[in-house]
Parts: structure tokens; C-alpha cells; sequence
């Protein structure tokens, strides 16, 4: 015969004896509504460890509302556009490592293709990920349209314009590199102005980041009246 089921969904134990109230204690913080899930669960499935976990992820779920007020929750921007991030964070490496002697053609290649990774993303990845982005941006807060299109600005001067130029500055440089053999003296202005652009096109796109990430949150975030 199969044991008694408990009949109290409250007593959410794990076999071992407890009473409800020391095992909602782990809880305690949670809402009324997600308590009430949690035992038409049990009811259903006769199980309350299932119950219990449900505790957990309902609880992930349900937006935390600062105390006294109901001020919307804004979508998180925290892993957007890490790939790109990360291969600016790769050219700017790249840039900063030293030239050693006898290894100037290995350096300008390293660089360019890293250049070129950042390309890639510039005009595959990034204006999608940004269109979606400036959408809920004007949906959230259409006061903030006039923002949005000088981002859209900004982002059409880094693909249009500094990516242009920067790409052809380093296959300059590889070409001048290539002639001069193992003459490096002869491309090491050269190698330093390339070196300067790219930089300044690195800090470009990364504060493009920044500006669309302030934007984005303040278009969710910034006080309309709601509580504190």
C-alpha cells in the first residue's frame, strides 16, 4: 500500500518531519501569490520538493518593485553585445603590444585582423542588436526619439566612416610593410599614426556602447512620479 500522501500543501518537507512554518521561513520574503502556486502544485503532482523549487524560479520571475512604489522594470542590457566588446577589447590589445625587432609584419597582421573581426560584428551583428535596442527605447519613452537618432548617427559615422578609414589604414601599413622587408625604420611613423586612428576608433565605438546603454536605461528608470 502506498503511503498517506499528506494532505496539507503548506507542509512543504523533504521527508524529514518539519512544520510549514519552518519551511516557509526560507521564504518568508515571498508573495502571497507565489506561496498560493505553490500548493496548487502540490495539489496536482503530490509533490513538494517540486513545490519548493517552484518557490525559487516563480520568485526569479515576479519584478522586485522598490518599497512603497511600482516603478516598471527595464529589460537588462548587461550581456548585450559582449562578442563585439570583446573584440574591441582584442584590437586594443593588439595595438598596445610591442613591436619586437624582426617582427614587424607578424604585428601589422595580428592588428588587421583583429580590425577586421571588429568589422565583422560593426556591420553583421551591431545594427540589428541596436535597432532592437532604440525601438523599446522610443516605446519605453518617446520623448527620447531625438536621442535615438543621433545614436543612429553615431553608429552609421563608425560603420561608414571610421571603420573605412581605419580598415584602409591598415592595409596601407601592410602593404608599406611588405615592401619595406626588413627596413621597419621605414614604417615606424606609419605604424604609429595607424595605431593612434584605431585607438580613437575603439574609444568611439565603446563610448557608442555606453551612450546607448545610459539611454536605454534612463528611458525605463528615469522618475515620472512613481515611489522611491
Amino acid at each position: 500500500m502506498n503511503p498517506e500522501r499528506n494532505p496539507d500543501p503548506l507542509l512543504l518537507s523533504d521527508g524529514n518531519s518539519a512544520t510549514p512554518s519552518a519551511d516557509w521561513n526560507e521564504h518568508e520574503h515571498v508573495s502571497d501569490q507565489i506561496q498560493i502556486e505553490a500548493q496548487k502544485l502540490v495539489h496536482l503532482v503530490g509533490s513538494p520538493e517540486l513545490a519548493r523549487k517552484s518557490i525559487d524560479v516563480v520568485e526569479q520571475r515576479e519584478p522586485q518593485s522598490p518599497a512603497g512604489g511600482s516603478r516598471p522594470t527595464a529589460p537588462t542590457t548587461k550581456d548585450r553585445n559582449t562578442e563585439f566588446l570583446m573584440a574591441l577589447q582584442n584590437l586594443e590589445t593588439s595595438l598596445a603590444t610591442p613591436v619586437v625587432s624582426g617582427e614587424m609584419l607578424e604585428w601589422v597582421t595580428t592588428a588587421r585582423l583583429a580590425c577586421e573581426h571588429v568589422g565583422v560584428l560593426l556591420l553583421r551583428d551591431i545594427p540589428s542588436a541596436h535597432a532592437n535596442l532604440y525601438i523599446r527605447i522610443v516605446e519605453a519613452d518617446p520623448e527620447l526619439n531625438s536621442r535615438v537618432e543621433q545614436l543612429r548617427a553615431a553608429d552609421r559615422q563608425l560603420a561608414l566612416v571610421d571603420l573605412v578609414g581605419v580598415t584602409a589604414s591598415f592595409r596601407n601599413l601592410l602593404d608599406q610593410t611588405r615592401s619595406a622587408e626588413q627596413d621597419e625604420a621605414r614604417v615606424r611613423q606609419l605604424r604609429e599614426d595607424v595605431v593612434r586612428q584605431a585607438i580613437a576608433f575603439v574609444i568611439s565605438a565603446r563610448t557608442q556602447e555606453t551612450a546607448i546603454g545610459t539611454w536605454f536605461s534612463e528611458a525605463f528608470y528615469r522618475d515620472r512620479g512613481f515611489g522611491d
